[in-house]
């Protein structure tokens, strides 16, 4: 070893720590680090453990949230651990950002099978479910949860602690600031709700007999006619007395979805047009 060599090793251990508090980034085996990615130090050390995704380079994922001074109080803690896992097989594209927990607490979670496409955001605490798709420049604000097999056009926004169902689709320049229903289409700023993903209900193998009863439903409540005087409140109430189509798996997720967007602390889902049924 040449002289010096020792000194320059610990400039560069000293080089790589991050100063934003404890990280721990989890995983299994096969992620591909390529160029233009940094690891802080201390992951080079052991505390990565790898996992089938595949990162491109450009791609700046599990960046560390800065202690920021607002109004005198420090939005992260010095020193204190910050969490990202990500699952398998996910294939995240060119100038990503996926920031860690804010809290040691919490985690930001990604799950399995998702395509994050180029320059899209990923906020601290967000939730992210498996076999979902997100196009170029699709950001989400922090806590945002997003379930499975959801699809984003590109230059999407996604407001904090918005919910995005299942097999959803949010259209492409969409100002998303309340929660999306499962199996339902928005776009729009402030986003609307369209209608039925029909196209992607096809596509992940939704029965037609589960389709008619969810267009069935979705019409009771969201498409009443211009003489029907009842509030939404009691359309949903109407609807959950439609024995038959409770009985289809789909219908009963979607009610549950609505439902529980008006718990204490959620946003409510996006506003809706009362189309003529006519």
């Amino acid at each position: 070893m040449r002289e010096g060599g020792l000194e320059e090793e610990e400039e560069e251990e000293e080089e790589g720590k991050d100063q934003g508090g404890e990280v721990d980034i989890t995983g299994g085996s096969g992620v591909d680090l390529m160029n233009l990615f940094s690891v802080p130090h201390q992951l080079q050390q052991g505390r990565w453990k790898r996992e089938a995704a595949m990162v491109d380079p450009g791609k700046g994922k599990g960046k560390g949230e800065r202690k920021r001074e607002e109004a005198g109080k420090s939005k992260l803690l010095t020193g204190e651990e910050c969490f990202l896992h990500i699952g398998r097989n996910n294939e995240i594209r060119e100038y990503c950002s996926i920031h860690r927990s804010s809290k040691s607490c919490d985690c930001t979670v990604i799950g399995d099978n998702n395509l994050i496409m180029g320059s899209c955001h990923v906020a601290h605490d967000c939730k992210i479910g498996s076999n979902n798709i997100f196009a170029n420049n699709t950001l989400f604000a922090g806590h945002v949860v997003v379930e499975d097999n959801t699809h984003t056009a590109g230059a999407v926004v996604v407001h904090q602690f918005c919910h995005i169902g299942s097999y959803s689709f949010l259209g492409g320049g969409s100002v998303v600031a309340q929660d999306v229903p499962r199996y339902t289409m928005v776009s729009g700023d402030r986003a609307e709700l369209r209608g039925l993903n029909l196209e992607g209900l096809r596509r992940n193998g939704i029965s037609d007999q589960e389709v008619r009863s969810l267009r069935k439903a979705y019409q009771k409540v969201f498409m009443s006619s211009i003489t029907n005087e009842s509030s939404f409140e009691d359309r949903l109430a109407e609807l959950e007395q439609e024995i038959e189509l409770l009985e289809s798996p789909a219908v009963s997720r979607m009610l549950e979805s609505i439902r529980m967007s008006f718990d204490q602390g959620r946003r409510g889902i996006c506003k809706f047009r009362s189309w003529s049924s006519s």
